[in-house]
């Protein structure tokens, strides 16, 4: 036998009214349960909590003392139910979601912006970091679900590609390539090329889809993350080759993106959660509208390259000068 919720509310409101019958009417009980209900609590606490006459009910020295404290559990209690409720009807909560750097600087902003004009008192941490960072995350727990490549293959993980980011040759405007309608990848040995370092997520995908060719991208620069690597081609330095969404950080750039042949290559990127295990409601409202972002917005579209930046023809601007 043990103390119930139902119980305590017993007891809070006899204590209350000061009477059994008045009670019993309140809690749409007969008055032999409700007695009941106080005898269970007064014999698991071993004490007598009620002294009741046939004219009137009072508080005995230890229900005095114990009423503060019941009536502390029942709204300790209904905190509780109201605070969850609030986060499944999401008019309160907290989503934490981890995402690569990429996704971070460019798909994130039109999410949480979204998610916020619908949601606005629920709160978002994002955590950024490399796509084998997000899933361990994810993984352990720190993030309900990840916005990232899907680079590991962890057979706990679920995901869900949802947009392939192409990789293009990116070069500035004033460079010889960007005129090309496309490019394949073994004429890009007679270029300067600037490359993410061996061990980072995008040169494996180069390596695991070209084979051979991507000894072609071992070039004149290498660099630890897309921001150094698009600071080098704003200044006309070299060329490079980068999924869409990476040249999207950077749209101040002059850059122009030439399609790749020969093979194409991409990275899928998704929503990685952990099988088996439900989101909460507002962290399932982010991968719908995650979804939507990926893939039916402009931004999304990674079949779509980039727009090359207007001016002059080439010819024409040789002309000058």
């Amino acid at each position: 036998m043990q103390i119930s919720l139902d119980d305590v509310i017993a007891f809070v409101r006899i204590a209350k009214l000061g009477s059994f019958k008045e009670a019993a009417e309140e809690l749409c009980l007969t008055q032999s349960a409700l007695s009941r209900r106080i005898k269970k609590l007064e014999d698991m606490l071993g004490a007598r909590l009620l002294d009741r006459t046939t004219r009137s009910v009072s508080l005995t020295v230890i229900g005095n003392d114990f009423l503060p404290d019941a009536e502390r559990m029942i709204g300790d209690f209904e905190k509780s139910v109201g605070d969850i409720l609030d986060v499944i009807q999401m008019r309160a909560g907290l989503v934490k979601v981890a995402t690569n750097m990429t996704s971070a600087d460019t798909l994130m902003p039109e999410i949480v912006q979204r998610f916020n004009a619908v949601y606005p008192e629920i709160r978002i941490r994002m955590m950024e970091s490399s796509s084998p960072k997000a899933i361990d995350r994810v993984l352990t727990g720190e993030a309900e679900f990840g916005i990232c490549q899907n680079v590991l293959g962890h057979p706990e993980i679920a995901f869900e590609p949802m947009l392939e980011d192409e990789f293009t040759l990116v070069c500035h405007r004033d460079h010889p390539l960007a005129e090309r309608d496309s490019i394949a990848w073994q004429e890009l040995v007679d270029h300067s090329f600037v490359s993410m370092r061996p061990t980072s997520g995008t040169w494996k995908i180069l390596e695991a889809s070209l084979g051979e060719k991507a000894k072609l991208m071992q070039g004149s620069f290498e660099v630890e993350h897309f921001g150094a690597l698009l600071a080098l081609l704003g200044r006309n330095l070299a060329v490079s080759a980068l999924p869409r969404l990476a040249v999207e950080k950077r749209p101040d750039l002059d850059l122009v993106s030439v399609p790749l042949r020969s093979p194409p290559v991409s990275r899928s990127i998704g929503v990685a959660t952990v099988k088996e295990k439900s989101l909460s409601p507002a962290a399932a409202a982010m991968r719908d509208i995650t979804r939507d972002v990926l893939t039916n917005t402009t931004l999304g579209r990674a079949a779509s390259y980039l727009d090359r930046p207007p001016g002059p023809p080439r010819a024409a601007r040789a002309d000058v000068g």
